[in-house]
């Protein structure tokens, strides 16, 4: 990673996650996302899961 932030989309990792802007903050890909950004010594693979829009991620 460079002066700027790699830009990353959700979607682009898992086309099962069709999050939107208000859940953003507990979606779990976005989560190992940040994660990963700010340990990337010990990166953690990103789950695909199904993650609907307005309810979230199914169990």
């Amino acid at each position: 990673m460079g002066l700027l932030p790699d830009l990353l989309t959700v979607q682009d990792q898992c086309l099962l996650d069709a999050t939107d802007h208000l859940e953003l903050a507990d979606d779990p890909i976005a989560l190992t996302d940040v994660l990963n950004t700010l340990d990337p010594a010990h990166p953690r693979d990103v789950t695909c899961k199904v993650v609907l829009p307005l309810t979230g991620p199914l169990l």
